[in-house]
């Protein structure tokens, strides 16, 4: 829930105060939010914290399918030493992971699957 996630009318907002229709950036482009596989305010779920070079970090579950300079793969399956493609199309390479808890799940679809 205290992710950063940038929309195209609001700018950086928590991933939390995402809603249907927002328009995100994924990437390439800026898709509207169609739907939500999870959207939970309470639930303390564990997740992976992704630290990249630059010394941003990204916290995803598991099974999140994350962009490597190898493809889509499930976040799970990052290595440290792996390249992580960030959302302006550059590579930053994975120097740590660790396992974190945090309350909130979210999961938002949009139709290009970013």
């Amino acid at each position: 829930g205290d992710s950063m996630l940038e929309t195209e009318d609001n700018g950086m907002i928590r991933l939390e105060d995402l809603k249907i229709g927002d328009k995100v950036n994924t990437g390439d482009s800026f898709e509207t939010v169609y739907s939500f596989g999870h959207y939970s305010k309470t639930s303390n779920t564990e997740y992976l914290q992704l630290q990249a070079s630059s010394g941003k970090s990204l916290t995803v579950s598991g099974m999140h399918m994350v962009f490597t300079e190898n493809g889509a793969v499930p976040a799970e399956r990052v290595l440290v030493g792996d390249k992580l493609v960030i959302s302006n199309g550059s590579l930053e390479e994975v120097v740590g992971i660790k396992s974190v808890k945090s309350s909130g799940a979210y999961a938002p679809f949009t139709s290009n699957g970013k």
